[in-house]
């Protein structure tokens, strides 16, 4: 079920479509954030966790994995997988298992076409970028 299919021109728009998307994802939820490099991604997830309370993110692409504290005394993991290889031991040997697994917080994952084959999504988000400047969402409940 599509939740929203917008066209934002701005990282400000952005920032509130994943703010409104928000309020509607619950603890236990993860949600898979597909789009090109340089589409948005971040941003989007920059607007989720202002959402919860969190002013400042930096992109895990080197670090794979960020936790953040929500205003409403859960943890929010925000998951880069750009750099990841691809296999089910290195998701153990990262702890990125462990996340999925314990279901005490929202999982955010961004590149997880690479590892669709271990998990669902509850939501998934496409971003795209149209040869205007425009960013097009789609966000849907699975």
């Amino acid at each position: 079920m599509v939740i929203f299919d917008v066209e934002t021109s701005t990282p400000e728009e952005t920032r509130e479509i994943a703010k409104s998307f928000a309020e509607k994802v619950q603890k236990g939820d993860i949600v898979y954030i597909e789009g090109e490099l340089g589409v948005g991604k971040t941003e989007f997830v920059r607007g989720f966790v202002l959402y919860h309370g969190v002013k400042l993110i930096r992109s895990p692409s080197f670090t794979v994995v960020f936790e953040h504290r929500s205003k409403f005394g859960f943890p929010i993991y925000h998951i880069d997988l750009y750099r990841f290889t691809g296999d089910f031991i290195e998701l153990l040997e990262r702890g990125i298992i462990d996340i999925f697994e314990k279901k005490n917080g929202i999982v955010l994952v961004e590149w997880a076409d690479r590892i669709e084959e271990f998990y669902s999504p509850h939501y998934r988000v496409s971003i795209q970028r149209p040869k205007d400047a425009k960013r097009r969402i789609k966000i849907e409940a699975l």
